[in-house]
């Protein structure tokens, strides 16, 4: 039956190395779904269900790049208030400075596109905020990192598959210059984490 998640035509990996799994869904639109997200419509709640068409797509990606710029600014002040490790307060400002100015672009991109960028956070988001808020000295580092690892994460791979087939043309520009650096801070964080 079409639109079930047993329904896949193939599997690639695209340039970010992330794997994809093409599936057809109903009314025969072919729709990619990339470790466990939609990277059309930003869906993480599972692959059997059937994606939206024009501004709802591009949504996807409004709304999570929205949710990592809360996350990247908010906790990254935090960082730099309470973190007493200089390689965690460095990763921190350059945490603060690319969200900012991504932020804007994407606020920017939007507005060209006709969407509006969500101007609080989510309750998930917003939860892992308080939790940095509330944690002491010694365990906010951990914490930190592991918040930071979780949330580009789960941005990486929409940005990726937007940057390359995305359909609003001001934030799939937005999506291909903001990729990389998203990349650039999950393997950061990474090696920060690693480094705990």
């Amino acid at each position: 039956m079409a639109g079930t998640s047993s329904d896949f035509a193939g599997t690639i990996v695209n340039r970010a190395g992330w794997r994809v799994r093409w599936r057809k869904h109903e009314g025969g639109r072919d729709e990619h779904h990339e470790n466990g997200h939609c990277g059309r419509c930003g869906r993480t709640d599972g692959l059997d269900r059937t994606c939206s068409d024009g501004k709802d797509i591009a949504a996807g990606v409004r709304d999570y790049g929205g949710q990592l710029r809360f996350v990247g600014i908010r906790s990254s002040e935090l960082a730099m208030q309470k973190s007493q490790t200089a390689a965690i307060q460095e990763f921190a400002q350059m945490m603060i400075n690319d969200h900012t100015k991504a932020s804007k672009d994407l606020m920017a991109a939007a507005q060209k596109d006709g969407v509006t960028v969500p101007a609080e956070m989510t309750k998930k988001h917003a939860s892992k905020v308080e939790a940095l808020k509330t944690a002491d000295n010694e365990a906010f580092d951990e914490a930190y990192i592991d918040a930071q690892v979780a949330a580009h994460r789960e941005a990486l791979p929409l940005m990726s598959s937007y940057a390359e087939s995305g359909d609003a043309a001001a934030l799939k520009a937005h999506a291909q210059k903001t990729a990389p650096i998203v990349q650039r801070h999950f393997e950061h964080a990474q090696q920060l984490d690693k480094a705990k």
